[in-house]
Formats: C-alpha cells, sequence, structure tokens
C-alpha cells in the first residue's frame, strides 16, 4: 500500500446557520512547486479545531525546512464580513 500525502492550505467551513461555506487560506502563503533538483518547504497545516459555536478555529501549520517552524493560529469569525479572520499567531 502507498502512502498518501495531503499539502492542506486551504480549509472549507459550511455554516449551517447561513448555509453559506467559506474557505479559509491557512498558511496565507504561495505554494511553491518542486523545480529541478530542489525540494521546497511548503508549510503544511497539520491539525485544525473548531468551536462548538463556529465561532473560533486553531490551526496548528508546519514547515519543515532545515530549520524547522511551528506555528499556532487562533481565527476569529467576523459576523459582518462573514469571514475568519487571524486573530493571533503563536
Amino acid at each position: 500500500m502507498v502512502p498518501y500525502h495531503f499539502i492542506l492550505l486551504c480549509v472549507q467551513v459550511f455554516n449551517p446557520k447561513s448555509k453559506e461555506t467559506y474557505s479559509i487560506d491557512i498558511t496565507q502563503q504561495n505554494y511553491v512547486t518542486k523545480e529541478r533538483n530542489v525540494r521546497p518547504t511548503n508549510s503544511e497545516v497539520e491539525r485544525l479545531a473548531l468551536s462548538q459555536c463556529g465561532l473560533h478555529l486553531a490551526t496548528l501549520e508546519a514547515c519543515w525546512a532545515p530549520v524547522p517552524r511551528v506555528t499556532l493560529k487562533f481565527w476569529h469569525f467576523q459576523e459582518g464580513s462573514q469571514r475568519f479572520s487571524l486573530n493571533t499567531q503563536v
């Protein structure tokens, strides 16, 4: 069996109240494709959690470069604009 590897750059969230689907660009960066003999280091979303009320989202992003970087991001749903916005990044 071949192991599958997914790179998650965007998450879709469904709001049952408004019946709308939202796409969230979690990594907020350009995706770097493989080029010749160079291996790119893209950020990948390792974990995510959505609050029961649907207003708060937490994501754990990792970039496994020669100098690894792990980022915890907290998002808040803005009722006015009907989208998630980045609140805190650690």
